[in-house]
């Protein structure tokens, strides 16, 4: 499996997972899914916004959780915002 932060296009760097580093199918932009984890939403919404199951919502979570070396959903958030993939406003 692939994970790297940073490897997404366009404005938001992403997370790969699965496929090879060079498959851009698979991109789960980071700020996104950080945004609305921050926003306080539930898997199920997130699933829902974009596109995904909840077990691929759970997987997309727990790759970023690890990732960032964080522990909880809060943790991930706050790492983000350190490494500039979140901005608060």
């Amino acid at each position: 499996m692939v994970l790297r932060l940073g490897s997404g296009t366009g404005r938001w760097p992403g997370l790969v997972v699965g496929g090879n580093a060079n498959s851009h199918s698979n991109i789960v932009p980071t700020a996104h899914l950080c945004r609305l984890v921050a926003l306080g939403w539930s898997n199920e919404r997130i699933g829902d916004e974009m596109g995904v199951t909840l077990n691929t919502v759970r997987t997309h979570l727990a790759n970023l959780r690890g990732k960032l070396d964080a522990e909880t959903r809060l943790e991930a958030v706050m790492a983000a915002v350190r490494l500039g993939i979140l901005e608060l406003r």
